[in-house]
């Protein structure tokens, strides 16, 4: 038999328990949350078989009175006296939390009482009621082992105490025909096995079962946490792919998709639109005289004072190189040349520490900005605010220049190719 009973178990599980027989798991703490799952899944089960088992146990003492009515009274007694009560009492236990510490116990001391009560019946009975009476025990055991269901181990040892308690009385204490006893033995031991057969392959199951409910549990947690460290990693290089790494101010690419997302909210927006683009002053002169390491803290330096300045809402850019844009959503022309002059000043005024020393540049900056009435190009948008900050080079530099002055015709005429057009490749 112990065989038979290896043999019905899966490989995932015959790995995980510690005994074959028994089903308990190595690990205790999987054994632990096993029990209580097991708790959980059974409990209407078990109040369910309470309930029938009192039930029935109450409804066959119509039987007593009949088959042994010598002894109807011993019978009452065990039936109404003892077993329905504690049947009671199992159930309505059932609705606290000190059920889930005694539930097995309560349905070892239910089945018990209920087969130690039915042979008592039988050794007070006289013949044929003492030996008729066996039939009893087979449904306690049936119940114990597929319905109740309490652990394999325990279920088994109910089923094999009653076996033994019935031979006992029934060779024993009451004279029962040797044909009779040897067909309630058999019917016995068939019952016994197959009810072990039965409640090891069910407790398997439900073993098996748990097992892969936490496995696919574990595996699910897993792939939450992975799918969190791509998203994670995915937004991370989004961020990346917008943002300049020396400066760490928005690269071009963002620019020009923040220009593209202003296009498509429509007019309104476009119309409340400002651009300052701005060039450091002689910063080729940095490079050369104190290399491309002061050049690059000077960019970092300038990239900082242009944060501070500009406003909240206010989205700045590296463009390229020594070139700065800063859109201004919302913004007249007269908040841009403010956020302008405020920047050239910060500027102006700060002394740049770099391991070199102390470096001290300037910026030019050309304002632009659509007003109502204006065509809403923001391409166009971008080359007044390019020949503003040409104007503001050719004007002698460390300036916040407005477009549309005078003055622009002459520098418009002498460089027909504004540096800020986007192309493909610019992006």
């Amino acid at each position: 038999m112990f065989a038979q009973l290896t043999r019905q178990i899966s490989e995932p599980l015959a790995e995980a328990v510690k005994n074959p027989l028994t089903l308990t798991f190595a690990d205790p703490e999987v054994e632990l949350a096993y029990r209580s799952d097991a708790y959980e899944r059974s409990l209407s089960r078990v109040r369910l078989a309470v309930a029938l088992g009192g039930v029935m146990y109450a409804l066959f003492g119509v039987l007593d009175r009949i088959v042994i009515p010598e002894a109807v009274w011993i019978a009452w007694s065990i039936r109404y006296g003892i077993l329905v009560p504690i049947s009671a009492i199992v159930f309505g236990l059932s609705y606290t939390r000190l059920f889930r510490r005694w539930m097995e116990a309560a349905l070892v001391l239910m089945a018990l009482v209920g087969g130690v009560g039915i042979i008592i019946m039988s050794a007070a009975a006289v013949e044929p009621g003492n030996y008729l009476y066996y039939v009893g025990l087979l449904q306690v055991v049936t119940l114990a082992f597929t319905f109740a269901r309490p652990r394999f181990v325990l279920a088994t040892g109910i089923a094999w105490i009653l076996f033994l308690l019935y031979l006992f009385v029934a060779t024993q204490l009451t004279p029962t025909p040797t044909a009779i006893l040897l067909s309630n033995v058999a019917a016995f031991l068939a019952f016994n096995t197959i009810g072990m057969l039965a409640h090891h392959s069910l407790e398997s199951y439900t073993r098996s079962d748990f097992l892969q409910r936490r496995l696919i549990a574990e595996q699910t947690a897993r792939l939450e946490d992975t799918l969190f460290e791509v998203e994670a990693q995915r937004r991370e290089a989004e961020e990346r792919a917008r943002i300049d790494p020396l400066t760490s101010l928005f690269n071009r690419r963002h620019f020009f998709a923040m220009l593209d997302y202003t296009r498509a909210q429509g007019l309104p927006a476009v119309r409340q639109l400002s651009v300052l683009i701005l060039d450091l002053d002689h910063f080729k002169q940095v490079n050369d005289t104190h290399g491309h390491r002061a050049g690059d803290q000077v960019l970092q330096a300038v990239s900082q004072i242009i944060r501070f300045c500009v406003r909240e809402g206010d989205i700045a850019c590296r463009y390229g190189g020594e070139e700065f844009a800063i859109l201004l959503p919302g913004a007249d022309l007269q908040t841009a040349l403010t956020v302008g002059e405020r920047l050239r000043e910060s500027l102006e005024r700060t002394e740049i520490p770099t391991e070199f020393g102390q470096l001290h540049v300037t910026v030019s900056i050309g304002a632009g900005c659509l007003e109502e009435g204006d065509d809403p190009d923001l391409d166009s948008l971008l080359d007044r605010a390019d020949t503003a900050l040409y104007a503001a080079k050719h004007a002698g530099r460390n300036r916040v220049h407005p477009p549309r002055a005078a003055a622009l015709d002459r520098v418009v005429a002498e460089d027909s190719a504004p540096r800020l057009h986007r192309s493909a490749t610019g992006l």
